[in-house]
């Protein structure tokens, strides 16, 4: 994906969103580390950021949880078969 001024403010506001999901379930996480595993997964599998943005709270929930537990900040890859529920290739399979 290209990172346009759009892009990057539409990945601002989902960090943003995921903070706040992470601060209800008592895990402290940084802006910066969300932002950053949602860009770098997005270059491992795409995602539809207008989907995940418009998710409600049960598929938004299970895509931050799924991308913050299987995300390898090492190899810079989804782990462990995860793949979000707003992955491009997901929903044209869908």
């Amino acid at each position: 994906m290209m990172m346009t001024k759009e892009n990057v403010q539409r990945l601002g506001l989902i960090a943003d969103r995921g903070v706040k999901l992470f601060a209800e379930l008592g895990v402290t996480v940084d802006r910066l580390d969300v932002l950053m595993d949602l860009e770098y997964c997005n270059d491992d599998i795409p995602l539809d950021l207008d989907v995940l943005e418009a998710f409600g709270s049960r598929d938004f929930d299970h895509d931050l949880i799924g991308i913050y537990r299987h995300f390898n900040r090492d190899t810079k890859k989804l782990e462990n078969g995860f793949v979000p529920r707003c992955a491009a290739q997901a929903k044209a399979s869908t």
